[in-house]
């Protein structure tokens, strides 16, 4: 079975560690979409929540 990961990140920077961390050599991040969401600031909205695919695995 599929399963995905979402990162939710606080900025630019972050996402940029995400991103070049998840390429070779390094690999220290699995495969999945990165957004720029700072989780403490802002709320999740409902129909954000709605559109995550089932079996995915949150990270903040």
């Amino acid at each position: 079975m599929n399963s995905y990961i979402q990162y939710f990140v606080e900025g630019e920077c972050e996402e940029k560690l995400i991103q070049e961390s998840k390429k070779p050599p390094y690999f220290m991040f699995k495969s999945g979409k990165v957004e720029v969401f700072n989780i403490v600031s802002k709320e999740l909205s409902i129909a954000r929540i709605l559109s995550i695919k089932k079996k995915t695995t949150i990270v903040l």
